[in-house]
């Protein structure tokens, strides 16, 4: 049995945009599905007032009026189909608007996102999609955002007309230290700018627990960097806050040029503190690695049933505001899954958000040289390119690898239309031994349909 929804209350919140304040309203736009016995506005309202007000009905406490100013409104809602395919009950897309009242400076961003996500724990809804967010700017006030961002990292490297390029350090165990970091050096003499730890690759036991990788590649990258020529390494640090702070402080002492972090599963408020506590002396990557448990939902385009969960977009939206200079967003065209890499939450990272600067993407999983100008193409030329296989075994070993991506990085353009991409492609292969070899080891025929 439900509560029953105050119906003073229901006809108040139910609301359209010109008449809320943009400056004080949190802007969400969901996807959801009603549960059984449900209409869909009476889904939209519940979901509404339990996430803002927690109860259905005035406590004896409470007034109407101020109930009333801290409800929230109903922005925008319209029911796609009672039966779509897959679907048999009321479903639609609905804007609801949160005051910032109920997210205050000193809550953060752990509070805005209970705010927004905590209604999914009730049974209004069968479905619940959280698509989009907007913030005003007065809440925006409140973070001062990535110290670096893309121009930061690329000034780093003095390179700011090409993809940066990486190469991955893989597996966790199994291989020597000492072996992997010969490769890096292939890769670095080939032209790699830097070497980046693989997302699961922390602290295990064994010689390439976190100290170790730290003093090896930063001894390698330090050797090998002129002032025309920086080398990097960046360390993933997705650990148990105190034990991150220490490590941080370590790696930065040693020349790393970035720290990894995993907003996901450190929490976003935790790495808000440890991106505060680097404060700009090195860059900051946000992997959030494992959120496509919650964020493998349709695109809100799509047909059928509606999933659960959080678009990648509001993620990579959140990374940027609590500082992160570069953030994982999609690869297109390899076998992770995902939005392509021009979707929505590149676009989070990289449009005008008010004074916070944009966030560098990150293409990483399954690039090589067949799929990186549709990457490029995709993301522009001012991103970071995380290959492993790609250039680890590319023909001929790494430094080949590494020598044909950096080619590519420099030939092709995001401009450049399909059949100038193609002419491009075929241009270097005739040109060049090596890049022939590296096409047909990536199968370049059945991508490029020739």
């Amino acid at each position: 049995m439900r509560s029953p929804i105050d119906s003073r209350e229901r006809k108040e919140i139910f609301s359209n945009r010109e008449s809320v304040s943009n400056d004080n309203y949190i802007l969400v736009r969901y996807k959801i599905t009603a549960a059984d016995g449900l209409i869909f506005e009476e889904a939209v309202a519940r979901t509404l007032l339990i996430g803002t007000l927690r109860t259905m009905q005035k406590l004896n406490h409470e007034t109407f009026s101020e109930r009333l100013k801290h409800a929230g409104r109903i922005v925008d809602s319209t029911i796609l189909n009672n039966s779509m395919a897959g679907v048999s009950k009321p479903a639609g897309l609905v804007e609801l608007a949160f005051p910032i009242s109920q997210c205050t400076e000193s809550e953060g961003i752990t509070q805005l996102i209970q705010l927004i996500t905590s209604p999914a724990e009730y049974n209004y809804s069968d479905s619940y999609w959280i698509e989009s967010i907007s913030f005003p700017e007065a809440f925006v006030k409140r973070f001062t955002g990535p110290k670096l961002g893309t121009h930061g990292i690329q000034s780093i490297f003095n390179i700011f007309n090409r993809p940066l390029i990486g190469i991955t350090v893989k597996p966790r165990n199994g291989s020597s230290l000492n072996l992997i970091k010969a490769y890096c050096e292939e890769a670095l003499t080939g032209g790699a700018d830097f070497i980046v730890d693989d997302l699961l690759l922390v602290d295990p036991y064994g010689e390439l627990n976190i100290r170790n990788r730290i003093n090896a590649f930063t001894e390698l990258t330090n050797r090998m960097a002129t002032a025309s020529n920086i080398k990097k390494y960046f360390v993933n640090i997705n650990l148990p806050f105190p034990n991150a702070v220490e490590i941080i402080d370590f790696a930065i002492s040693k020349g790393v040029g970035a720290i990894l972090l995993n907003p996901f599963t450190l929490g976003y408020g935790n790495s808000q503190l440890l991106i505060n506590h680097i404060n700009g002396r090195v860059a900051v990557i946000c992997t959030n690695m494992g959120s496509g448990i919650m964020t493998r939902g349709s695109l809100i385009s799509s047909h059928g049933n509606f999933p659960t969960g959080i678009s990648e977009a509001v993620i990579s939206k959140i990374s940027r505001l609590i500082g992160a200079d570069a953030v994982h967003t999609g690869t297109s065209a390899s076998e992770c899954y995902g939005e392509d890499a021009w979707g929505a939450p590149s676009r989070a990272i990289k449009d005008n958000f008010f004074h916070i600067k944009a966030s560098m993407p990150v293409a990483e999983g399954d690039l090589n040289i067949v799929n990186l100008s549709e990457n490029i193409r995709s993301l522009g030329k001012h991103i970071l390119l995380e290959p492993t296989t790609g250039i680890i075994n590319y023909p001929g070993g790494p430094k080949i690898g590494a020598k044909a991506f950096k080619l590519f990085a420099c030939e092709i353009h995001p401009e450049m239309s399909d059949q100038e991409v193609k002419n491009k492609v075929l241009e270097l292969r005739n040109k060049h031994g090596f890049i022939r070899d590296g096409l047909n080891a990536f199968d370049y025929q059945n991508f490029f349909k020739l």
